[in-house]
């Protein structure tokens, strides 16, 4: 099934966006992948570290279906950025695996079942930040559990 549909400066801004709290080693190997959530035309994308939670969303694709998965996050940017500027990039999902197509290249990616992915959900009452920035459609998510109060921040 075809996920992506776009060029390559097109999908690398909104990964660059939320790649930036994916880390290289961590004990749960599904934090070290970005989540990929299809609806119609539009794609979020989503990353998170058990603490903080980023997403951005981007129209990306041409095809009216839905789907997610989740790809590694450092191995999808290095591929993107070892491509030529504004080449055409199509990602498909199939079963256990992405398929990047860009010109004459092709690349496979594993992908991970969404259920392992953490969602950010609060154990306890606590306090919730939440960061837009101006120029973006990126969201930041971060809890904080302090069981006397709960307060929401929102700035732009």
């Amino acid at each position: 099934m075809s996920f992506i549909q776009a060029s390559r400066d097109a999908i690398l801004k909104p990964l660059m966006t939320v790649a930036g709290i994916v880390e290289k080693r961590h004990t749960l190997p599904i934090l070290a992948n970005v989540m990929m959530r299809k609806d119609a035309e539009r794609v979020t994308f989503l990353a998170s570290d058990v603490e903080i939670q980023i997403s951005t969303t981007a129209e990306l694709s041409r095809t009216a279906d839905t789907a997610a998965t989740t790809v590694s996050a450092r191995k999808l940017i290095d591929i993107l950025k070892a491509l030529p500027d504004n080449i055409d990039v199509t990602i498909r999902v199939d079963d256990r695996k992405a398929t990047l197509s860009a010109g004459r290249s092709r690349f496979t990616l594993q992908t991970c079942r969404l259920k392992t992915f953490p969602p950010l959900k609060p154990i306890m009452t606590g306090q919730l930040a939440f960061v837009s920035h101006k120029n973006s459609s990126a969201t930041c998510f971060r809890w904080f559990t302090f069981p006397w109060r709960f307060r929401m921040f929102a700035t732009t």
